[in-house]
């Protein structure tokens, strides 16, 4: 028969080693913010909450918050002689190619953080080639990789870069970055200061599960939209149809003119940069994570019914809207970003403990000690295998290979002697009467 147990199997949760529940229901990274069945709307909530800080927070402080945040890009912003350099590597490589590649027009445009309006001093470069012969990239051969790229480091000016083949979709999002960042002065020191919060606590690398440095600038823009500081630049536009630039199935369109921008939009916010950094942190922590999605191609709200998306925090692509920029997030990592942005908060309002109020605006002191590692290997710590497939053992064996050859050897000798000690070789003289005494035996 059948054998059955008389109790369930006890549940046992992987994230805080509990029992009774299983890791989807643990309590334990809950995200910080207000739940709607237990309070008041989330928007409602959001402002009362904002109100009061601000209402708490002195105008001394935030004057000082704005001289730190407005210094930000005096100190970590690219130098005109760098970007210079940039752009002769840019060049350099373009006439390389064009002498190997005879017969066609080759295009190397630079795109991502060192060209986008927030790049930092020591940015890697990233260069788009295509071919102006070619009607659509499917007419050259591609790798296996969704985007090939090609790896470099220029000896003679010393920087390191990736070249990648018609990734159209990140050089129109650098474009569309950089527009957003020249319409308000604004703009700058607050994506500085979100790049180096995510850099110092080690939140800006979408690989090990976070977000990536272009998803905070889109949360920003999002936030910066709702404040009426920046529009929505893919909805500038006249007549009731919007304007169409197909790249890759997606219409990457987005106004680009200014004059057209000065005459579709008026900025309407006036707030000091100071409480705009409060406010991006408030509307960080306080967002309907639950039921809403980031989005800058819109101003209307965006529903996660419509994307049907199940990660923790859900923020879209402007121009490839099936694309979630916090596709690889679990529940533990979202907490720890929006914890690491709590801790900000409460630094920047002077809310924290004496010790720390005297301490930098942004340190990596403001992440919390329980760092997820979710992608990683649970055994060496690496990302990019499970735990399953590491090779840790075989590389201490590789490690250990020299030291362990003359003793195997040793061990093996020891082993000879002893069993030739326990079992004597028979006499050679004796070996003919047992093979006849074995005869008859049979």
């Amino acid at each position: 028969g059948r054998c059955t147990l008389a109790v369930d199997p006890p549940l046992k949760c992987s994230a805080c080693r509990g029992s009774g529940h299983l890791r989807d229901t643990c309590g334990l990274y809950e995200l910080p913010v207000p739940s709607s069945a237990t309070g008041p709307p989330p928007a409602a909530a959001a402002a009362a909450a904002a109100a009061s800080w601000h209402l708490q927070t002195s105008q001394q402080r935030l004057h000082w918050l704005g001289k730190a945040l407005m210094s930000l890009p005096d100190e970590l912003a690219a130098t005109p002689e760098e970007e210079n350099r940039r752009e002769n590597v840019r060049r350099e490589i373009l006439g390389l190619l064009r002498v190997h590649l005879t017969g066609v027009t080759c295009c190397l445009e630079l795109f991502g953080s060192c060209c986008n309006g927030f790049a930092f001093r020591d940015s890697d470069l990233d260069m788009c080639l295509t071919f102006s012969e070619y009607s659509s990239p499917s007419a050259l051969p591609r790798a296996f990789a969704k985007v090939p790229i090609v790896k470099f480091k220029h000896r003679r000016f010393d920087m390191e870069g990736d070249l990648s083949l018609y990734n159209l979709l990140a050089v129109h999002n650098t474009r569309m970055l950089r527009a957003y960042a020249a319409l308000d002065q604004r703009v700058r020191p607050l994506g500085y200061a979100v790049k180096t919060l995510a850099r110092l606590c080690s939140i800006g690398d979408a690989s090990r599960g976070s977000l990536s440095s272009y998803a905070y600038l889109i949360l920003l823009i999002h936030y910066l939209q709702s404040e009426g500081v920046l529009p929505c630049l893919q909805e500038l536009h006249s007549g009731s149809r919007r304007p169409e630039l197909l790249i890759d199935g997606w219409n990457a369109w987005f106004q680009e003119d200014p004059a057209e921008i000065s005459r579709h939009w008026k900025p309407a916010c006036r707030k000091s940069l100071g409480e705009l950094w409060l406010g991006f942190l408030h509307h960080c922590l306080y967002f309907d994570w639950a039921t809403s999605v980031v989005t800058i191609r819109q101003s209307r709200p965006l529903p996660r019914q419509e994307k049907l998306w199940t990660t923790p925090l859900a923020i879209e692509d402007p121009f490839d809207l099936s694309h979630n920029l916090a596709s690889g997030m679990t529940k533990k990592m979202a907490w720890f970003i929006l914890t690491t942005f709590r801790n900000a908060l409460a630094r920047s309002c002077g809310r924290a403990r004496p010790h720390q109020i005297n301490g930098p605006l942004l340190s990596a002191d403001l992440r919390p000690q329980d760092e997820p590692r979710d992608r990683g290997c649970q055994r060496c710590g690496r990302i990019g295998h499970a735990g399953r497939d590491c090779g840790r053992d075989q590389r201490q064996a590789d490690l250990l290979s020299p030291v362990r050859t003359p003793l195997d050897e040793l061990q093996r000798q020891l082993k000879l002697i002893d069993l030739r000690r326990r079992h004597p070789a028979p006499d050679r003289r004796r070996l003919p009467l047992l093979l006849l005494h074995s005869r008859r035996s049979r």
